[in-house]
């Protein structure tokens, strides 16, 4: 085995508020799940400003790819590419067509999965995805993935929107409706919108999707969608540098539990589960955190729970002693 210990450590501070579950992998010295181990370093994110401890959901990634995962991933992206390109003729109405890479829309795949691939190649993953509450209790979501080349994929998204404009499943395709920042914004509707997503996002909402020199922007949403996102593109020029010692954690989340709860808040008849959960998260301390950092021989992933977690454990395990006592006439 090249695994040299398992460490679990669990953490209740009811001065702080919050539980604490960590675990920690060391790898063997020399050894290959040692060296896989210490492939898994951080790099500072461009959107390191865009994380927030307290949005509904906020999501970071930014590591440097080891030579196997980039191997593993281009061949993901190879793979992907030849679906997309199936699916273009499709639309194009040349399904049948001896010479995919002839088909219209050909090259604008090329396009953009050429700019993925470099991006790969060049070894540094970095994204991030981020809800943002809206006054209306609804929330948008914004995005932004880091590119070797975004104006080779931004040409690319140019010409597949123009492909897509007639889609039967599109209920309206804006080409070119706003700029910001020298990032050009398209935005996609589509026909049939679930219902669950229309509890997060509200009416009609659509993609908006535009590319600069080196980022792919994105935001789901109503009519401040775009707005939000220029906002969060402003926060990434005007971040304070990194510094020597400022630690990096390769993946990052947080959630609040509440803001999803009080999307759908549940009615007299709900489970009891869903009462449980309402209870506790509505009184506070719903944050999780989640993290995963690199150590001197290993990797150590931190989950912390603020108080509502414990509350609702309380509350389940009040709520089963209650039942059972029913059940015994007590």
């Amino acid at each position: 085995s090249q695994g040299r210990d398992l460490t679990v450590g669990w953490d209740v501070s009811g001065a702080q508020r919050k539980a604490v579950l960590d675990f920690s992998v060391r790898a063997e010295a020399d050894s290959g799940f040692a060296e896989s181990l210490r492939s898994i370093s951080g790099k500072a994110s461009r959107f390191r400003e865009l994380f927030s401890d307290d949005a509904p959901l906020s999501v970071s990634a930014s590591w440097m790819l080891n030579e196997q995962e980039r191997k593993a991933l281009v061949q993901l992206l190879q793979a992907s590419e030849q679906e997309t390109r199936a699916g273009v003729q499709s639309l194009s109405g040349e399904a049948g067509a001896d010479d995919a890479a002839a088909a219209p829309g050909s090259d604008a795949v090329g396009q953009i999965f050429g700019s993925l691939k470099q991006t790969v190649e060049a070894g540094h993953i970095d994204m991030f995805a981020r809800f943002v509450p809206q006054e209306s209790g609804k929330f948008v979501l914004i995005g932004g993935m880091q590119l070797a080349d975004g104006k080779e994929f931004g040409r690319g998204l140019g010409e597949l929107t123009g492909l897509l404009k007639d889609h039967a499943k599109l209920a309206a395709l804006s080409r070119n409706i706003d700029s910001h920042r020298g990032v050009m914004f398209h935005r996609l509707e589509g026909k049939q919108i679930r219902r669950q997503d229309e509890q997060v996002y509200g009416e009609h909402p659509g993609l908006y999707l535009g590319t600069g020199e080196s980022t792919l922007w994105f935001a789901v949403g109503g009519s401040d969608s775009l707005a939000e996102l220029k906002l969060a593109m402003d926060r990434t020029v005007e971040q304070p540098p990194v510094t020597e010692d400022q630690a990096v954690a390769p993946f990052r989340l947080a959630a609040r539990i509440n803001r999803w709860i009080q999307l759908n808040p549940p009615g007299v008849d709900a489970r009891p589960g869903q009462q449980i959960a309402a209870q506790a998260f509505g009184a506070g301390g719903d944050t999780l955190l989640v993290d995963i950092r690199p150590t001197e021989d290993g990797i150590r992933l931190r989950v912390t729970l603020g108080e509502a977690f414990l509350r609702m454990i309380g509350l389940g395990a009040g709520r089963q002693f209650d039942r059972r006592m029913e059940r015994e006439g007590l």
